[in-house]
């Protein structure tokens, strides 16, 4: 057979190595705080984690974690109604204003999952997680992802559209959150067969799918949606049993007694 003669203008244009050559180009000139290196368990001292934090957002979960975790960490609070998050100190640190953040030594990152886990490998010594590559890990995955799926989702869409002012949207259709509210307790169904009667969502002991699970849960429960879910209502309550658990939790319900006092007709007509 004959030798295949080299290209050369062929070669550079082969659509693998063109990608490869930007990525390289684009790894040479990007900032050194965005990149992710493969960072180590860190098994003595911890250096200071700053939360940015606000009542009622999903920084609960990254709040009431570092409290489980007793570690040393520094908490400013934003208050989430009052636009704060939209001014430029803020979206300086994270552009979308949203929540949780935390930084680092520099290291900036958001999205809960992300911050859960990264905090549990780097800082948590073994705590709250199952061996690597078992099915137990899988498991928590698997809690963790859905958590943020159909059931954020859906109960967004209620208090976008059945919460008072400020928590509403700017043009509220009711009917819109009403449907929300009723497709997440359909959602509480998956939850209610997998559920054992004690324990935790993967196991005997707290895991990253519990720290994510229980802000949707509680919310809900806080509302009484969990009522037709025994098992549910039955988990959500060993949470909120938990000392760290209370005290992280401690301003969102400040906050939603001081947003929504008692049964608003929105939400009273949303129970129906």
């Amino acid at each position: 057979m004959a030798a295949r003669s080299f290209d050369r203008r062929t070669y550079r244009r082969d659509p693998a190595r063109i990608w490869h050559r930007q990525r390289r180009r684009s790894e040479r000139i990007a900032p050194i705080s965005r990149r992710c290196p493969a960072i180590p368990p860190v098994l003595g001292d911890v250096k200071m984690i700053t939360l940015y934090h606000a009542a009622t957002t999903r920084s609960f979960r990254i709040y009431w974690l570092l409290e489980e975790l007793g570690l040393a960490y520094e908490r400013k609070e934003i208050n989430y109604y009052e636009g704060e998050r939209h001014g430029e100190t803020f979206r300086a640190i994270n552009p979308l204003g949203s929540f949780p953040v935390i930084a680092d030594e520099g290291f900036i990152l958001i999205e809960s999952g992300a911050i859960i886990n990264y905090i549990l490998r780097r800082y948590g010594a073994g705590r709250f997680q199952a061996p690597p590559g078992s099915r137990d890990e899988a498991l928590i995955d698997q809690w963790m992802y859905w958590s943020e799926s159909l059931p954020a989702i859906h109960q967004r869409a209620f208090w976008d559209h059945c919460a008072p002012p400020p928590g509403c949207c700017d043009n509220p259709i009711p009917s819109v959150g009403r449907e929300g509210k009723r497709a997440f307790i359909k959602t509480l169904d998956i939850l209610e067969r997998d559920l054992r009667e004690d324990g935790f969502a993967v196991g005997d002991e707290l895991t990253g799918a519990d720290f994510m699970l229980s802000f949707p849960l509680f919310l809900a429960d806080f509302d009484n949606w969990l009522k037709n879910h025994p098992k549910v209502k039955a988990y959500t309550d060993r949470i909120a049993a938990r000392p760290a658990f209370r005290t992280a939790v401690r301003d969102t319900i400040d906050m939603c007694v001081q947003l929504y006092p008692p049964r608003p007709p929105r939400l009273a007509a949303a129970d129906k």
